[in-house]
């Protein structure tokens, strides 16, 4: 059955469909001037570049990951990471960013797996130790094998 475009032809022409006509008329959709305003609205913001710039910063967690990832990077020098490096400082910048996630839930009273809890803590310290003892190990110079390779190869 097709919908009733003249609700009055319908009701006249075919009897017994008046109710199927009013429920078809009745759930159509009617823009509104709430909608019009919230659409105009967006648009001016979207015209405006600080909302931009703080909308494409993305969520609050983000914000926060972006933020550990910078302070864990200056903490070991961010100039002398390597790849590997940078995927340890994004990784214990993720686990940080869940044990904070953790540590809210409890203070929410929410339950929390506390062996969970004490393994990202763990994974965390272990991963920035590691950074650091590679910042530290790059900072005083060549290993001993590097010395040892570049004087066999001085030698004739």
């Amino acid at each position: 059955m097709r919908p009733c475009r003249d609700v009055e032809a319908a009701f006249t022409s075919w009897p017994g469909v008046d109710y199927l006509c009013r429920m078809t008329v009745a759930t159509t959709v009617q823009p509104t001037d709430r909608a019009a305003k919230a659409r105009a609205r967006l648009d001016e913001l979207r015209r405006d570049p600080a909302w931009v710039a703080e909308r494409s910063r993305g969520t609050k967690l983000s914000r926060r990951y972006a933020e550990l990832c910078e302070q864990f990077a200056t903490e070991v020098g961010a100039a002398s990471l390597t790849a590997t490096g940078r995927m340890l400082v994004k990784q214990a910048a993720s686990l940080s960013l869940r044990c904070e996630q953790m540590q809210l839930d409890i203070v929410r009273g929410k339950p929390v797996d506390v062996d969970t809890t004490i393994r990202l803590t763990s994974e965390v310290r272990r991963i920035l130790g590691t950074i650091r003892a590679k910042a530290a190990s790059d900072a005083t110079g060549p290993s001993a094998l590097d010395r040892y390779l570049a004087e066999s190869e001085a030698a004739p």
